[in-house]
């Protein structure tokens, strides 16, 4: 063995060793590069100026408008159910709602019966009455499926428009045990899982409390739901799918503002 020569294995072993080292380099470079662009994306993703600015994106959270328009669509889930958007320091940040059901949204109430044009529907069956614009196509005993068909549905009417800012209104009645409270009945029949009488606003409707659950991530497309009892009879209204901004909500409680029941 001749001194001062490294041997086959030993140049092997250097050799590898020379490239472990070059890659984590590589690598290392590549993840800070990644990193650093990623900081920029999403400080880009949820600049904003005020509120309004802000979106709110129920798997991954609030992101700049002009940014959701653009991105790619979000996995199905509701991680951020319950939450809303603020701009702090010019940053789109959750916030997560506290509960309301001791709250009583002024803004819900309306005094409105509607024009002496508009039509009166009255349920023998569902002891109830209300009135509702000449826009509206109302179904008795129907509803419409998700594809526009009109179905049977037993105790519903069903209130549909063509018109911008006429939500459809639903409206289900069942006959129930006179033992069961509000809130036992909207822990039981609600099929929604974010739908529980703690996240209710109280919601007076002909001088009766029900609670009223806006923009649930419910069905296929959302839906806003407000559930009342009376005489043992248990009413679902909701509006199902589409928007639910400012002249949706005064057209629903406009049209609740009318509702009767026929004691």
């Amino acid at each position: 063995m001749h001194r001062g020569y490294l041997t086959p294995p030993v140049l092997i072993g250097l050799a590898l060793l020379s490239l472990f080292v070059a890659a984590t380099l590589l690598f290392n470079t590549f993840l800070i590069r990644n990193i650093k662009n990623e900081e920029i994306l999403d400080k880009e993703s949820k600049t904003c100026s005020t509120n309004e600015d802000c979106s709110l994106r129920l798997c991954t959270g609030c992101f700049n408008k002009e940014w959701v328009e653009s991105a790619p669509p979000e996995p199905p889930c509701a991680r951020y159910e319950g939450y809303t958007c603020e701009c702090i320091n010019q940053v789109c940040e959750e916030r997560k709602l506290e509960p309301s059901s001791n709250t009583i949204d002024k803004t819900i109430y309306y005094t409105d019966e509607g024009s002496t044009t508009w039509k009166t529907y009255t349920s023998l069956q569902g002891r109830y009455s209300l009135k509702y614009p000449t826009s509206y196509k109302l179904l008795e005993n129907k509803d419409r499926s998700w594809d526009g068909t009109e179905e049977q549905r037993e105790n519903t009417a069903a209130l549909y428009s063509d018109t911008a800012g006429d939500p459809p209104i639903r409206i289900v009645f069942e006959k129930v045990g006179s033992n069961l409270s509000l809130n036992e009945l909207v822990d039981q029949k609600s099929w929604c899982v974010s739908i529980t009488p703690d996240k209710g606003i109280k919601y007076e409707i002909s001088d009766r409390p029900g609670l009223i659950f806006e923009n649930n991530g419910c069905g296929v497309a959302g839906s806003t739901d407000l559930y009342v009892l009376n005489n043992s009879i248990f009413y679902h209204i909701d509006v199902r799918g589409g928007t639910w901004e400012v002249k949706e909500k005064f057209r629903f409680n406009q049209i609740l503002s009318t509702f009767k029941f026929l004691n």
